[in-house]
């Protein structure tokens, strides 16, 4: 089973999944304009964080796969191949 397909399943049964960020601080630490931040940077966070928890092998595999990736839509990509035909 993929980890698309589980969480489709898991979805379609009214399972919700999400990331958090979790702060844990020594009390007192945490400064009003930290927590200003956090809440700011909080999608930034999630992304960071998710990256740095895959292993090497699966961020490098993404990173190729985004360099593979096709830049144009699939609408971007006919109209240059129609202008290319004779």
């Amino acid at each position: 089973m993929t980890v698309a397909t589980l969480r489709r399943r898991l979805e379609d049964r009214g399972v919700r999944l999400e990331l958090r960020v979790k702060v844990d601080a020594p009390a007192g630490v945490i400064r009003p304009e930290d927590r200003a931040a956090l809440a700011e940077h909080r999608d930034g966070l999630l992304a960071v964080l998710a990256w740095e928890a895959l292993g090497y092998r699966e961020r490098l595999r993404l990173a190729w796969t985004a360099l593979d990736a096709d830049p144009y839509t699939s609408v971007e990509r006919a109209a240059i191949q129609a202008e290319n035909e004779p």
